[in-house]
């Protein structure tokens, strides 16, 4: 069962890494990763499971290595315990902005702003820590 689950936690990685190259950023400049990071990705890679997810982290991938710093450790521990859903809510959220003149501003009508409330709203509570409670 051990062997089972570390094969699959290679195919996953393989998988992120496979997608990292369908999205290579090419822009010439050659930085070196921090191994750090690189090994802290590959851990939490290996624990994802779900095709939009792995899509998602090779994404990721492909943009830290061509301009490294871009994400930090505390936002791949963040992602990583995003949900498939909070991912598609979080991805709503991010296409609600609009980049004009190197500002973002956000275009919203109300039904998508109720929409985007109640989502960030549960993936709030979904990270809240309930510990405080005694309920762990």
């Amino acid at each position: 069962k051990k062997k089972g689950l570390e094969q699959r936690k290679l195919i996953n990685l393989e998988k992120i890494l496979d997608k990292a190259i369908d999205f290579c950023l090419d822009d010439g400049k050659e930085e070196e990763l921090d191994p750090d990071w690189f090994f802290s990705f590959v851990k939490m890679a290996e624990e994802i499971f779900s095709p939009t997810m792995q899509e998602l982290w090779g994404k990721i991938f492909a943009v830290e290595t061509a301009r490294p710093g871009s994400f930090s450790l505390k936002t791949l521990g963040m992602l990583k315990q995003l949900t498939q859903k909070d991912a598609q809510i979080f991805r709503h959220a991010v296409n609600l902005a609009s980049k004009r003149k190197s500002k973002f501003t956000l275009k919203i009508s109300l039904g998508n702003l109720k929409k985007l409330i109640f989502g960030l709203f549960l993936i709030r509570i979904k990270s809240f820590d309930l510990t405080w409670l005694n309920l762990a």
